[in-house]
């Protein structure tokens, strides 16, 4: 068929819509504290705060691609 365009890879927004992915997966780690200190349900608290932290770990930049520093 050839190549399909795709808008959602163009836009100029796009970096937007990432920091603010970034910033949630920020936001949940903390709400995961939050919920394991403060309710009973201390193992969901420390679950989501663990399976955020690995998916905001995943999102972080690999500096080792950079060689102009």
């Amino acid at each position: 068929m050839g190549l399909v365009y795709n808008p959602i890879h163009n836009r100029k927004d796009n970096k937007m819509l990432k920091a603010i992915y970034f910033a949630l997966h920020f936001a949940m780690i903390f709400l995961g504290v939050i919920i394991a200190i403060h309710t009973d349900m201390t193992w969901i608290g420390l679950g989501l705060s663990l399976f955020m932290t690995i998916k905001f770990m995943l999102m972080l930049p690999d500096l080792n691609e950079r060689t102009d520093i």
